[in-house]
């Protein structure tokens, strides 16, 4: 083991972008609620998703995108996944969030291991097993989307600063969304439960995606996993500890958003 064009009335390529991904990287479909991702043929990630239903993630699955191929065509190759922003309206609210207290796996050689480290210790990453990648907003007042991208990356190094972007998301220009805030709380209680016993693999470098309806007074918050190019079978017993120190951190932090 080791994810712009027009699709409905959003850009898939615009919303997922958040953390990065720009360009023909993410396209529509082929099919109803589908986006294609530009990747390497035999790449980490491919493997991933081609060997994902062997492995034992004891009912995990549904934190992960649905994967349905790959295919090849002009631009290069592509996996088919699940448009995670489907059903989420015009104005889809969109957070990237990149877990873990570190985003080197155990093979990085020792100059990656130094370059990843000095630039993980310019974030939250090694504090709070989070850090900020990206995300889009929609103001019901001024009537505007607004993207916050992976430049923000490097700017919030602190965890009041983090709850303080934490809050903009989740904003829809009348107040904060505790409602999605709650089901968010929810959302990363049973993701905590099940790291703390799926005894299959780390993950480093991957994201956290939130999602919503920006234009809905009500809805729900989607949550999924992305990005797998890092991913390494667990041989020792243990569990991920550190996506799961970023879980309770971030639980922590919507937790006071919700009370404040």
């Amino acid at each position: 083991m080791s994810e712009a064009k027009t699709h409905g009335s959003h850009s898939v390529a615009e919303g997922i972008a958040v953390g990065g991904h720009a360009g023909k990287a993410i396209i529509a479909g082929p099919g109803k609620d589908q986006i294609s991702k530009r990747s390497n043929e035999g790449g980490a990630e491919v493997d991933f998703y081609l060997n994902f239903s062997k492995m034992n993630w004891k009912g995990g699955e549904k934190f992960f995108p649905k994967f349905s191929g790959t295919f090849t065509n002009e631009d290069g190759f592509y996996m088919i996944m699940e448009d995670l922003m489907a059903g989420k309206g015009e104005h889809c609210c969109v957070l990237d969030v990149k877990m873990g207290t570190r985003t080197y796996g155990p093979d990085a050689a020792a100059d990656k291991v130094a370059h990843q480290s000095a630039n993980d210790a310019k974030t939250t990453t090694p504090s709070l097993g989070q850090r900020l990648t990206g995300y889009k907003n929609y103001n019901r007042v001024t009537g505007k989307s607004e993207k916050t991208g992976k430049e923000i990356t490097f700017k919030v190094n602190t965890r009041e600063e983090l709850v303080k972007h934490y809050g903009i998301f989740f904003d829809n220009g009348h107040g904060v969304r505790k409602d999605l805030l709650k089901q968010g709380v929810a959302w990363l209680r049973d993701l905590l439960a099940w790291f703390k016993t799926q005894p299959t693999a780390r993950f480093y470098s991957s994201s956290v995606l939130f999602t919503y309806d920006g234009a809905k007074d009500d809805g729900t918050l989607g949550l999924r996993l992305i990005d797998f190019a890092h991913v390494f079978p667990i041989t020792d017993g243990g569990v991920d500890d550190g996506y799961v120190f970023g879980i309770e951190k971030m639980i922590d932090m919507f937790e006071e958003l919700i009370k404040s």
